[in-house]
């Protein structure tokens, strides 16, 4: 079977590996499929049916993993679902055929792909836990993903957040691969595809990152050589059918340590927002300030063997004291969460 390769408008065969990486922790690995593809290349029926295939066996052992589809501008017209975002990924990888796939950063032969090779994925055990929820209002998104380390990750400016919003079926981009529906396809990254900087990440230190796009305009099917205008119209065939994907990688290794698809709600996911709480002063010495408390329920604060050293309540007031007097020297994590669950880890130093 033919793939098709991009290169200078040549269509020739073409094949390439890339290894895996491996880095090992403590929680389950969600693996990232990402698969580029497009509706005029008859290949791609043929590797996403493969994938259906292997994903369906997936499903009846648990089916751990994350899926989306970037529809590219090749052979031919292309895919009308391309956007440029879906390039910038397809740049990232270096990505010259379709259908391709990379799991968990690695790249992937889509038609050959199997189960056994998602598994040998799936089995290996990730430092980084992803979860996530989000809403839909009209045409609007509200997404919170929370990250959890169980090391210390020290990677500076290559460790991203990245969150996409993808729709689950499409229909408007059937032509020449025989295919009727698309699945997972990509429509918006928030905010872009340079991702959320993470910086440094502290063993069990939670961070928690919202991210908010409405869809402008009206819904518009691009003719071939145009590309949606994401200021003016939208490609969303079905606003019910959205839904948002996010993980965690080093784009300097292009390695993925963890995904998610996150889970949906129906209510506005901002009311959840623990990101604006800040403990002040840190360092602190008798007593310790907490802003923006409103919505916290619960405040835990434990030392660095893990002892709950002080518990307290959620007050509804706009900021909260809590008297550090009797603490000794060192270093503590203060973990605030509200009604819905949500919770948000946070260091303290004590002088």
């Amino acid at each position: 079977m033919k793939k098709y390769l991009l290169l200078t408008g040549v269509i020739v065969a073409f094949h390439c590996a890339y290894s895996q990486c491996d880095f090992s922790g403590q929680v389950p690995r969600y693996t990232l499929i990402e698969g580029f593809t497009s509706c005029s290349a008859p290949p791609c029926g043929v590797g996403d049916l493969n994938l259906q295939n292997v994903l369906t066996q997936n499903d009846a052992q648990g089916g751990k993993y994350t899926l989306i589809k970037y529809q590219m501008n090749w052979p031919g017209t292309g895919d009308p679902y391309y956007t440029l975002e879906g390039a910038a990924r397809r740049n990232f990888y270096d990505v010259t055929i379709i259908p391709w796939l990379h799991v968990d950063g690695s790249g992937e032969d889509e038609i050959l792909f199997t189960n056994n090779q998602l598994v040998d994925y799936q089995s290996i055990l990730s430092c980084v836990e992803v979860k996530g929820s989000f809403s839909v209002e009209d045409k609007t998104v509200n997404a919170i993903i929370h990250i959890t380390p169980t090391v210390d990750i020290n990677e500076s400016n290559d460790l991203r957040l990245f969150i996409a919003i993808v729709e689950k079926e499409t229909h408007g981009n059937t032509c020449s691969s025989g295919q009727n529906t698309f699945v997972q396809v990509m429509k918006k990254f928030m905010p872009d595809t340079d991702g959320i900087e993470l910086g440094n990440l502290t063993e069990n230190q939670a961070i928690i990152k919202e991210q908010t796009w409405e869809f402008k305009g009206d819904y518009f099917m691009p003719y071939p050589g145009y590309i949606i205008n994401h200021d003016i119209e939208h490609s969303v065939e079905n606003f019910d059918n959205l839904e948002v994907v996010a993980w965690v990688q080093n784009i300097a290794t292009k390695e993925v340590y963890n995904s998610c698809t996150a889970t949906k709600g129906t209510s506005n996911i901002s009311t959840n927002n623990l990101v604006a709480v800040e403990l002040f002063p840190n360092p602190v010495t008798d007593e310790l300030y907490i802003s923006n408390t409103q919505q916290v329920k619960n405040i835990t604060i434990v030392n660095m063997t893990g002892q709950t050293v002080i518990e307290a309540l959620g007050t509804g007031d706009k900021t909260m004291v809590i008297s550090t007097q009797y603490l000794p020297s060192g270093i503590f994590f203060v973990t605030l969460k509200n009604n819905e669950g949500v919770q948000i880890t946070k260091k303290l130093v004590k002088k």
